[in-house]
């Protein structure tokens, strides 16, 4: 191969490795909560007749904040909006993924408490989400985890340290969101009522010996 060639090959590679991953949804949010660029994403719509990826211009533009914003003048806050009807569970950017139909088992929010146990089934393969926490008292779940089994193979999802009983993570949206086959997640993994995280996890990006690998967050509080 040819020195030049290769040079290309390496900083093409290098360039895909280090392409950063975006995760956003429609709305207004604290201007420092918003940290990724406008520009061409890729939104999972729900609909009546399934779930569709589609790919959508994102805007982002200064809003006001009613939070933050004394006056009526002031605009610190950032609107995210796209240009497409319809809303969309989430955004994603920096991510191979194709258009169309994606097949989804569970569309909703669905608080996982400690003891609940989610059964989902993907192309005739079975899943089971778990929660399970050390210990449940006054009101506080103390090291509350989230796993995934598939067939012999159970790997933790999540892990939080302390939440609040009432505001365990939730399930989004779950189903086969990079057509591997395998079973992806979307999920709140707050554990505070006034803050939402919204998390993406993948399967076709799971490190060897995992079932799913997080390639992205949005972060944002209400107040």
């Amino acid at each position: 191969m040819k020195p030049l060639i290769a040079l290309l090959i390496l900083l093409t590679c290098a360039a895909q490795a280090s392409e950063k991953v975006w995760l956003l949804g429609t709305g207004i949010y604290h201007g420092d909560e918003v940290k990724a660029p406008p520009g061409s994403y890729w939104g999972l719509f729900p609909g009546r007749s399934g779930t569709d990826l589609r790919e959508c211009r994102v805007r982002i533009s200064l809003a006001h904040d009613p939070i933050v914003d004394s006056k009526p003048t002031e605009k610190t806050g950032r609107a995210i909006k796209i240009d497409r009807e319809g809303e969309p569970l989430l955004l994603l950017r920096g991510v191979s993924l194709r258009p169309g139909p994606v097949s989804t088992t569970f569309c909703g929010e669905l608080r996982m408490a400690p003891e609940m146990r989610l059964v989902q089934k993907l192309e005739g393969r079975e899943y089971v989400l778990e929660a399970r926490a050390d210990s449940v008292k006054d009101g506080v779940c103390t090291n509350y985890r989230l796993t995934l089994t598939y067939q012999d193979k159970t790997r933790e999802v999540l892990r939080v340290p302390r939440c609040d009983a009432t505001d365990v993570p939730r399930i989004l949206w779950a189903g086969d969101l990079d057509r591997d086959g395998r079973l992806d997640l979307f999920l709140d993994a707050s554990s505070h009522y006034n803050l939402s995280r919204r998390t993406l996890f993948l399967s076709s990006k799971a490190r060897a010996g995992r079932l799913l690998e997080k390639v992205a967050d949005f972060e944002n509080v209400g107040c």
